[in-house]
């Protein structure tokens, strides 16, 4: 049987996928209850909202071009390129924006912005670039490549933040873990992918045109679900936040995990997009599998929990716990429908997925909002597994429209 998996290269493609993610499971646990441990929960909010602050402006700076290349890059090495030159001039105008607003605040002394959150957002071009590389690796199906890549990408970050936790002066330490760990895998990239950078003088209207639909569903993309780390920080104290902060750590190993799937869909969905059976086969079999993973995994965190709690004897892990049982009611509904959100691009009708997005955000902020003033910290987990449930019901309207619209 084990010959059997291996020598397939669809099996082998799921196994090299999934190897990434017990291994990002494993060195982020690590990372994080050291960080919770050695230094309070204060300093977790400030690692999480620092890669928030980065993953927020990289797809600013992006506008659509990652999720456009993965539809229009198959074959196509001159959308990547075209991509890139893009990705630099964006990069440009937005660095130049953010510049002039962060010499008016520091003249006027408006903000308090702790420097970690400012390098984030200067060097998120780096992120933005890697993030074009990875949609490139999974419209051409080179799968293995891009497990490797963010097996890479998990080593890079958990060694650079453990380096600068200790040589570096903690209001820069996360932002210079971040810096270093983008560049080198930019640098691996480009090397181990064999990717030439130049211009190209071909306008490739399509890729404009696909990529101003997708952008605002990229944006709300990176943000959904995470915006209560920002607003506990702004209602409350950053140790709530941290908390906070913690326990999203795992529902994004559990994301994360619904992301290899949807990427492998991806894939499958593009070569399936005539095969209406099959595409349906897929669709049901890979909901249905990730929904019963992910509660397996659920299963484990909490054990795993009970298991720090019992050996550090922190309160704060019993706090964890509670908040993952409340969001987790939601969240097991979503599994089955996200590794297939995709299919919108797939069949080029993004703006579905943007107005999906848009919808699940909003009900999220403003739940957010109500919820963190009333009920405090329980108030956000409700609010996130409540936004969950309301994800579920929008994915299972869009899609509905989807199969009407082609015929299904």
């Amino acid at each position: 049987m084990l010959k059997k998996l291996y020598t397939n290269k669809s099996n082998f493609s799921y196994v090299a996928n999934y190897l990434y993610v017990p291994i990002l499971a494993i060195l982020g646990l690590v990372l994080t209850t050291y960080i919770l441990v050695k230094f309070k929960e204060e300093y977790v909010a400030v690692f999480n909202i620092t890669y928030l602050t980065m993953i927020i402006s990289s797809v600013v700076i992006l506008f659509g071009l990652s999720d456009a290349v993965i539809k229009l890059s198959k074959n196509n090495h001159e959308i990547l390129n075209l991509a890139i030159y893009r990705l630099i001039k964006n990069s440009l105008i937005f660095l130049l924006i953010f510049s002039i607003f962060f010499l008016i605040n520091n003249f006027l002394d408006i903000l308090k912005i702790n420097f970690n959150y400012i390098l984030g957002i200067y060097f998120s071009p780096l992120l933005a670039i890697n993030k074009i590389f990875f949609s490139y690796l999974i419209s051409n199906g080179k799968l293995i490549r891009f497990a490797t890549m963010q097996i890479t990408r998990v080593i890079l970050l958990f060694s650079f933040t453990l380096l600068f936790l200790q040589v570096a002066d903690k209001n820069y330490c996360f932002g210079l873990s971040f810096l270093s760990c983008e560049l080198l895998l930019m640098i691996i990239f480009i090397y181990t992918n064999q990717i030439k950078i130049r211009k190209v003088y071909s306008k490739f209207d399509n890729l404009r045109d696909f990529s101003i639909k997708v952008y605002l569903n990229s944006v709300l993309l990176e943000t959904q679900f995470k915006s209560e780390i920002l607003i506990l920080s702004i209602f409350l104290y950053q140790k709530e936040s941290g908390i906070f902060s913690y326990m999203i750590f795992f529902f994004e190993g559990f994301y994360e995990i619904s992301n290899v799937l949807k990427n492998i869909l991806t894939s499958k969905y593009l070569d399936l997009i005539n095969s209406k059976n099959k595409l349906k086969k897929a669709f049901i079999t890979h909901g249905f599998f990730n929904l019963i993973l992910n509660f397996l995994l659920i299963l484990i965190a909490i054990f795993i929990l009970y298991v720090l709690y019992f050996y550090f004897n922190i309160p704060a892990f019993i706090v964890i716990i509670k908040s993952l049982l409340i969001v987790s009611i939601g969240y097991l509904l979503f599994t089955f429908f996200h590794p297939s959100e995709n299919i919108f691009i797939v069949f080029g009708r993004p703006e579905y997925q943007s107005l999906y997005r848009l919808l699940s955000s909003i009900f999220n902020i403003f739940g957010a909002i109500i919820m963190i003033n009333f009920f405090g910290l329980m108030g956000a987990c409700i609010n996130l597994s409540l936004s969950f449930v309301f994800a579920s019901l929008l994915l299972l309207f869009f899609i509905n429209r989807l199969k009407k619209d082609n015929g299904y």
